[in-house]
């Protein structure tokens, strides 16, 4: 319906029943009879596009041609067909100034990392079991992890938790395989890291002079500062309406200026450990971040507390 494939007046070849028979066709046999997989996908767009356009044009790659341009990319959320989400990786995750920031913070994050994926715990036979692990974070596991570090606000909606999930995962020629469906149902780590930069270049975050104004040593203590300190929640909520950028605006900044986007993730990170630290109160006072490292148990004390805090709520 979003990309007017459906003629919901006709009974012919484009009408709802047509779809619906459509469906069930190429579904026949699988597993999740409510569902199409990749494969099966790709399948309904090559028998949509021919049965649309079979009178315009002689070949499938004509039809599907026709199909994305006139019919889909119009339609469809633009970050769907943006190049610069898979280019990401290597203009924004595969550069020395960031596998730097990434190095350094390497222990506290992967404390992080493996608390989180414990939340969904495993279950079921051994086929399940890889579905649900534990070393692994799944979907509901990324949510909870974005939840509790306040990261959904007005720069960073629900549907950029979503789409930084599915950007981060593995890719997989063949996800029928129990193994292949794990790689595209859950991030590694190296995966989560992506995430974390794909989320670093997205939020509103102060540059080193906003901070020096600001009068913070760095990001995480500005948020942390201002969203515990009464009355300048308001403050907050100005500086991110009023410096909140696009989702896609450091695509050209990044290969001009690739230090930008290390610093970009700098700061998410002194975000991440402040939280936590607030919430632990293991260092007294403000610390310099050289000086703190995020423990496996103090990740745990982190997620416990907010868990705790959710449920008396």
């Amino acid at each position: 319906y979003d990309c007017e494939l459906i003629d919901r007046n006709s009974v012919g070849a484009l009408s709802p029943a047509a779809f619906d028979r459509l469906f069930v066709s190429i579904n026949a046999g699988s597993d999740h009879t409510r569902s199409l997989d990749r494969p099966g996908f790709i399948q309904a767009l090559i028998r949509v596009a021919w049965t649309k356009y079979e009178d315009e044009v002689r070949t499938f790659s004509d039809a599907i041609h026709f199909l994305f341009e006139d019919d889909i990319k119009p339609n469809v959320d633009r970050r769907a067909q943006y190049p610069r989400t898979l280019g990401l990786r290597e203009k924004f995750c595969y550069i020395e100034d960031v596998d730097d920031v990434l190095r350094e913070y390497a222990d506290s994050l992967h404390n992080l990392f493996k608390v989180y994926a414990k939340i969904t715990p495993m279950r079921g036979d051994k086929r399940e079991a890889v579905l649900t692990s534990v070393t692994h974070m799944d979907f509901n596991e990324w949510t909870a992890f974005c939840k509790d570090f306040k990261l959904v606000d007005s720069d960073f909606s629900p549907r950029e938790v979503s789409l930084t999930f599915v950007w981060s995962r593995m890719r997989t020629v063949d996800v029928k395989p129990v193994d292949g469906r794990a790689k595209l149902t859950q991030l590694c780590f190296e995966d989560f890291l992506e995430a974390l930069v794909r989320v670093a270049t997205t939020k509103t975050l102060p540059t080193p002079e906003q901070l020096h104004d600001f009068g913070f040593e760095d990001a995480g203590e500005f948020f942390v500062g201002l969203r515990n300190t009464p009355g300048e929640q308001e403050r907050l909520a100005t500086f991110i309406s009023s410096n909140a950028h696009d989702w896609d605006a450091y695509g050209d900044l990044a290969a001009e200026h690739p230090r930008h986007i290390a610093n970009c993730v700098d700061a998410f990170i002194s975000y991440l450990l402040r939280m936590v630290d607030a919430k632990c109160a293991k260092f007294p006072g403000m610390v310099p971040l050289s000086e703190m490292a995020i423990t496996f148990e103090m990740a745990q004390m982190y997620k416990r507390g907010l868990r705790r805090t959710t449920t008396k709520a």
